[in-house]
This record gives C-alpha cells, sequence and structure tokens, in this order.
C-alpha cells in the first residue's frame, strides 16, 4: 500500500502592519519623471491635447496616450509627427513613437477649453421645426421611415433655427 503524503502547511509569524504596507507601497509602480514631463507638456497643448492625456513613456521612447475615444485616438495617430516633436521640445524627453489607448474608464481624463457648445433651441424652434418635418414627409408611406426622418429633420431645423437666431 502506497501512503500519500498529505501538505503541511505553516503559518507564518504574524508582521507588523508598517511592513506589510512598505512591501505594497514599493510594489505599486510610480510615475517616472520622463511621464511627469510628459503631462506638463500635453496640458501645455491646449486645444490640441483636450480629450487625451499620457499614461506612459517606454524606455524606447514610446508614449501612450489615454483618449476618451476612438475618434479621439484617429485623430492623435494623423498628427502624430507633429505630436512627437511638440512633446519632444517641451518636455525634454526624447520620442521615438506614439500609441494611443481609449480609457475613457480607466483614466480620468481632464478637459480642456474647447469650442462652445450648442445652445438648446427653444420649445418653439422645436416645435415650429417639428411641424415642418411632418409636412415635408407626408408623402412616405413607411410609418417607422417617416418617424426617423422627421426626427431627423426636426432636430436639424431646430439647430439650425437656434444657431441663426444667435448670430
Amino acid at each position: 500500500m502506497v501512503s500519500v503524503m498529505s501538505r503541511h502547511r505553516y503559518r507564518r509569524d504574524p508582521t507588523a502592519a508598517a511592513q506589510l504596507l512598505a512591501r505594497i507601497q514599493k510594489s505599486i509602480p510610480s510615475p517616472t519623471s520622463s511621464t511627469v514631463d510628459l503631462v506638463a507638456a500635453w496640458q501645455a497643448l491646449g486645444q490640441i491635447g483636450a480629450g487625451a492625456i499620457p499614461v506612459s513613456c517606454s524606455r524606447n521612447g514610446v508614449v501612450t496616450i489615454a483618449c476618451r475615444d476612438g475618434f479621439r485616438a484617429q485623430e492623435l495617430m494623423s498628427r502624430s509627427d507633429q505630436l512627437l516633436q511638440q512633446l519632444s521640445q517641451a518636455s525634454g524627453v526624447d520620442l521615438t513613437g506614439l500609441r494611443t489607448v481609449i480609457a475613457d474608464h480607466a483614466v480620468h481624463i481632464p478637459e480642456v477649453d474647447g469650442p462652445p457648445r450648442r445652445p438648446e433651441p427653444s420649445p418653439q424652434a422645436k416645435a415650429a421645426a417639428f411641424g415642418v418635418a411632418q409636412g415635408v414627409t407626408e408623402d412616405v408611406d413607411d410609418p417607422k421611415l417617416r418617424e426617423l426622418m422627421i426626427r431627423a429633420m426636426a432636430d436639424s431645423l431646430a439647430q439650425q433655427w437656434g444657431a441663426n437666431r444667435s448670430e
């Protein structure tokens, strides 16, 4: 008969909380000075840097930019050469490449003053635009298509009328 050896677990001796905290603090990565310099340079870009923020810089000079959405990431990639040059000059970090990630859920991305938002159209403009849209689409037979066309046309007309009134 073969005997099976059971594993015996030994309990560790109690550890001081200060030692445990020191271990945890060592395991948490801290931002490098190059990343801090890049964030400062990025914020100096103003509107170009809106909706994104640098989150890391690799040893070989590739900076990772967290973006609010895919559109912003694509826009930054199309300007990557210009951005790399500006960031290198402003931060003093030798950069070789730009990488974007979409991180709207994981990273707080500060807002920079952008173009002013359109004012909400008045209820009168909405009602008038809805009436015009209904009149234009009355020949459309499909009720679902007519409803979609009315909503799209009414919103567009109300925005245009509200923009013309404010100018």
